[in-house]
Order: C-alpha cells, then structure tokens, then sequence
C-alpha cells in the first residue's frame, strides 16, 4: 500500500514528540509518557477541544468549545463540571450533584432554579421528612414519612396553613373555597368567638362552648343572625337581633303538633276580705296555684309578658257585699299605670243589692313584649277568696 508505515514490535518516540497529520488507527494499546502541563490534547480547526494535563491538583482534565471554553471539566478535589461555561449548569462535587449551583449543597441532588417534568415524579425515602420545598419566607411544603399523624403540611414560614392528615384536612385558620367542597364530615377547631365557618361575605357559623350547639351570626363579632329560606324576596326569614327574641319574617305553616316548652302562663286565687275602690288585687292577697315562664309578679299583682302574641286571660271574683247600695266593679287592665289607667280587657260588674254571688269573663288580648295585665277593683267593694281566680295562659 503507497505511504504506508508499518511498527511490527512498538515505536518509542524518545525526544521531540510526535505529530501526525491526518487520521491514525491504533490496535492495542497507547501509552503516553510525559510531564509538563499538558500530557495529551486533541485539537480541531477551530481550537483545542480535549487536554489531559501532568497535574494531580486543580484541573485534570476538559472537552472544550471551538472557543477553547471548558463544556466538561474535572478537578482534583473530586467535583466535575459539565455545561455551558460559568452557568453552573451540572456540578458533582463528592457524592453530592447540584443543578443551578456549585456551593452549600444540600443532599444527593441540589436544584436552584425551576424544574419542568414531563412523566411522573416518584420520591422513596423514610424518615420525618421525604420531601422539603422552601421559598424566600422559608419552609412551604413537605411531605411526612409519620402515616399514623401528618403525611403533609402546607406551610407559610412559621405558620401552618394547612394539614394532610390520615383521613381530613387539617388547619388551624380561615379556609376559604371559591367552588364547591364535598366530604362526608367537616371539623373546626373552636377558637372562642364561635367564627369557625365563614359563608359568603358576612355571614358565620361556629361554636359557642354549649354542648351541641352552634352559632350563626351576621359578622364575625355581632349578636343576630338570619337564615332565609329560599331565593325568593318574599321567602321567608328566621333569625335574631340582639336579643333573646326569635323573629319570622313571614308565614309558618306547621304540618304536625307544636309543643312550646314552658310557655307563659299562670292562676292565682284569693285570700278573701273585702277590696275597695281603687285597688289592685296583689300581694298576700293572692295565693299562687302554679306560674311558668316567668311573667307573673306576685308583690305587684302584675302580668309582663315575656313573648309577642296572644294570651287568654280569665277571672271570677265575688261581691263583698248582697246589700251594698252601688255597683261594684273589677276590671283587668292592659298596660294599667296606676288607679284606673290602660285599656280594659275584662270587666266583671255587679248591680247594686245584688243577688249574685260570684261572676267572671274570659278574653284572648294581644300582647307585645313587656305589656302588662293587672286586676284592678274600680268602683265598690269586691271579694277575692279561694273560690276565685285570675289565670294567663300564652296560646301563640
């Protein structure tokens, strides 16, 4: 073959170097010798593109770009570079890589920067934390190798927002959703003001540190709170404000009994002896047969009404005398102020010289909260004994 150079048994180049232009084909073995700063380099065209230098410190070893800048390099002090230049794209140093960056690596793989995975992401660890994503405030989310507590937190610097727990979520402030929340139960935590639950824009559901009770008021801190039942104007309304009283807003049609605990009613009866004009009936006068609901005030001889609505009113008196030469007269007064003051609701009247004993009447009044009832003997003389009676009873 013309211009071809054979070496049966090795070539030792001693002095000077070689150098050849074109390819060369080696089978074997290559050993090359030599000190200085560089043992070995390929050089293309364009530059320097591989260099293996005599040194054991600082770099070993690099590919380069036509431009003679290292895309994959390597140190003594075991760590290698591997990108474009000065990008930090790649760096091992030890048994640790980073990604973005070269200094205070944390764990096996270190990445500063964003990340894109196309495919899916698996994470195998043990421990009380597999996973840790941080932000400038500091910790943000992590995943927890504890299944029998926490298995992940989303977290704000200190503060905790929010827990994946064994079955629920978990947190420990407001938790607010623009869409629909399904789950078979919800938990809230009290935290004194009964506000757990936010509904809309004003409106708040929460505990009130009464056993099996919640709370439903208008802003986080009022007193009254509504419920409306439909999405019509005119549906109905249900609800409180600021005090002790619940108020409709509209019609209830109860299919069914209505039981009203302990609804305001009360009977008294008579003491006997003579009354005369003007007097109202109270006092050790009356005996008490059974009072409820708190409206009745024996010292006064006063009925307050506790509830709005209407109440049946009864009472039978008796005349004092079968030969008194006027009239006498007993009336109940709705809202009396004093002698024969209000508007009356019963009059029991009895002729004079009268041949009847004992005499009564029945109403049903209407009654606003605070409105009161009283017994008030107005002209003549009446007797009030065991016999007789003055009863209230709320009917609705």
């Amino acid at each position: 073959m013309p211009n071809e150079f054979k070496v049966k048994n090795g070539l030792i180049v001693d002095q000077g170097g070689i150098s050849v232009t074109g390819s060369i084909l080696l089978t074997g073995s290559l050993s090359v010798v030599s000190s200085g700063s560089s043992v070995f380099s390929v050089d293309g065209t364009s530059g320097r593109l591989f260099q293996i230098d005599d040194s054991l410190s600082g770099s070993l070893y690099s590919i380069n770009t036509a431009a003679g800048l290292p895309i994959i390099e390597a140190f003594s002090d075991n760590t290698v570079r591997i990108g474009q230049f000065g990008r930090k794209a790649l760096f091992v140093s030890q048994s640790k890589v980073g990604i973005g960056k070269e200094t205070d690596l944390n764990g096996i793989l270190d990445v500063s920067g964003s990340v894109t995975i196309t495919g899916s992401l698996f994470a195998r660890g043990s421990g009380s934390t597999i996973v840790s994503i941080s932000g400038s405030i500091g910790e943000l989310f992590k995943v927890i190798d504890t299944p029998t507590n926490i298995l992940a937190e989303l977290v704000s610097g200190s503060y905790m927002a929010l827990q994946v727990r064994n079955d629920l979520l978990y947190t420990s402030g407001a938790f607010e959703a623009g869409g629909t929340i399904t789950g078979s139960y919800f938990v809230a935590t009290n935290n004194g003001n009964g506000t757990n639950f936010k509904v809309g824009d004003d409106a708040w559901i929460g505990d009130v540190n009464l056993a099996n009770t919640i709370q439903l008021t208008g802003q986080q801190s009022a007193t009254s709170g509504h419920v409306k039942f439909g999405s019509g104007t005119s549906n109905p309304v249900l609800g409180a404000n600021n005090s002790s009283t619940l108020e409709l807003t509209g019609s209830l049609s109860i299919s069914g009994s209505l039981t009203i605990q302990n609804r305001p009613a009360f009977r008294v009866t008579g003491a006997g002896g003579a009354k005369t004009a003007v007097t109202t009936l109270s006092g050790s006068y009356l005996n008490v047969d059974y009072q409820q609901g708190g409206g009745w005030n024996n010292s006064t001889g006063t009925f307050t009404a506790p509830i709005a609505g209407l109440y049946q009113v009864n009472v039978v008196v008796r005349t004092n005398s079968n030969s008194l030469g006027t009239i006498s007269q007993l009336i109940v007064y709705k809202n009396n102020t004093g002698g024969a003051t209000g508007t009356a609701q019963i009059m029991v009247e009895f002729a004079a010289n009268t041949t009847m004993n004992h005499a009564g009447g029945s109403t049903i009044s209407k009654l606003a909260v605070g409105d009161t009832l009283k017994m008030v003997v107005t002209v003549g003389e009446i007797s009030f004994d065991v016999n007789d009676n003055f009863s209230v009873a709320y009917i609705g």
